[in-house]
């Protein structure tokens, strides 16, 4: 059962889907006063996770009162979940691939 309840607590954001980053950009650069991207540990390339994102860096974002837009899987949700941060989760789906051609075009057309 879902329950309503009034949030009192900046969360991160989590986008999934084949538009993900084109939203992801789309929030930073016309909402940079609620919307950040957290702080990325580069470790060695030849490692199985050559980027890592602290939970650390994660709250630092949410100290300024934004919400941290994450490009996350689905298990590293579960682990926010486990951590208590409890992300909120979005999924943009298009009809079909021509949309997702003509959005991403379009998209590149507004900012070159």
């Amino acid at each position: 059962r879902v329950v309503l309840k009034a949030v009192t607590i900046i969360r991160p954001v989590v986008l999934f889907g084949p538009l993900a980053d084109i939203a992801r950009d789309r929030l930073i650069k016309d909402y940079p006063e609620l919307f950040e991207l957290p702080r990325i540990e580069m470790h060695s390339p030849t490692k199985a996770r050559a980027n890592v994102i602290k939970l650390q860096s994660i709250k630092n974002v949410i100290q300024r009162n934004r919400h941290c837009l994450l490009d996350v899987t689905p298990t590293a949700v579960e682990q926010l979940n486990y951590a208590q941060c409890y992300p909120i989760v979005i999924y943009f789906k298009a009809s079909d691939r021509r949309q997702i051609k003509q959005i991403r075009q379009e998209y590149g057309k507004l900012y070159q």
